[in-house]
């Protein structure tokens, strides 16, 4: 089999790279990730701030704390119902460890984490951090995140063209007038400063806003909202330029294009890794089975159509055992 996409998402990329067997069960095969409650909590933290710093963009004001708190609230509760749908669907890939960390997640948590770090974000008190390669420097003063960025581009769609017959999507989720580009994430710990100054993600927003714009952007800002056990807390982090430069993330791209195209999908982590750990990945069933019955079966048996209509039979067996019940 050889698989050739004719438009790729930077957020495909990213997955490439996180695991390149995650990439062929979610995008060649088609088979969705089971969710995860701390994503769905992701997302609507997303929405959240996407609508505010739309609003803020017409009227110059947005939302204040409690308003973004309440919407955050209600698309979280969108977000949990799609959760329960997905992880029905999905069910029949899912390990007993990975079931059983989910159901330690509370609803009751994640709103609390939430509206905490909204409301820390609007109006707590928070140092600048400034990276430079694996170093950091305080900038010495405290400010209002939010009130700091007047917003340009919100949730701003690029593409480039490649010269190997496919194009790359990526979008960008937030500039100001300053011409920053700013993104938020969630986290169970404070980041390593390392690991924020080789982020490739900036490297791809800076070639997506030169793109966008027709200039380069004087930084880029990294806000984390973290929820450790006793307090939620966010930490923003300047960085003037990425340590990857265009020319090194372009040829790692089109790398990742060639092995995709190759058919080359081996999972590099090392067994006792928590990223395709039986707890942690949604996929775990399917990297033990991959290794079991080989790669031309594996494809054979968990085809788009094979796939859809197991998984169709199996829901259907579930529901009539639990009628039965």
């Amino acid at each position: 089999m050889t698989y050739k996409p004719s438009h790729i998402s930077f957020s495909q990329i990213m997955t490439y790279l996180q695991c390149p067997e995650h990439y062929l069960f979610r995008y060649v095969l088609g088979i969705k990730s089971p969710p995860a409650k701390a994503m769905k909590r992701g997302k609507a933290l997303h929405e959240t701030l996407d609508h505010h710093f739309t609003q803020k963009k017409i009227d110059e004001r947005g939302m204040n704390s409690n308003q973004a708190q309440d919407f955050y609230a209600t698309q979280l509760e969108t977000a949990l119902q799609e959760y329960e749908q997905e992880l029905e669907e999905t069910k029949i890939l899912v390990s007993r460890d990975f079931l059983k960390k989910e159901k330690e997640v509370s609803k009751a948590e994640l709103l609390d984490a939430g509206t905490r770090g909204l409301a820390e974000y609007f109006m707590g008190k928070q140092q600048i951090i400034r990276v430079n390669g694996a170093k950091q420097t305080e900038e010495g003063r405290t400010v209002s995140l939010e009130s700091e960025v007047k917003p340009d581009l919100v949730e701003q769609e690029f593409i480039l063209e490649t010269n190997q017959d496919v194009s790359i999507k990526g979008y960008i989720d937030l500039t100001d007038t300053a011409r920053i580009v700013h993104e938020t994430k969630t986290a169970g710990k404070t980041p390593q400063i390392q690991d924020i100054a080789r982020d490739p993600q900036l490297a791809i927003y800076n070639i997506g806003y030169e793109k966008l714009t027709g200039t380069k952007p004087a930084g880029f800002s990294k806000d984390f909202i973290i929820s450790l056990k006793k307090e939620v807390k966010i930490q923003r982090y300047l960085i003037s330029k990425p340590d990857i430069d265009k020319e090194s993330i372009l040829r790692y791209i089109w790398n990742i294009l060639k092995a995709i195209q190759n058919d080359i999908w081996y999972c590099i982590h090392p067994a006792n890794s928590w990223v395709c750990s039986a707890d942690w990945c949604g996929y775990y069933k399917l990297h033990q089975e991959l290794r079991k019955i080989g790669f031309e079966k594996m494809m054979e048996k968990y085809s788009r159509k094979n796939y859809a209509k197991e998984t169709a039979k199996t829901i259907q067996t579930q529901k009539v055992e639990a009628i039965s019940i």
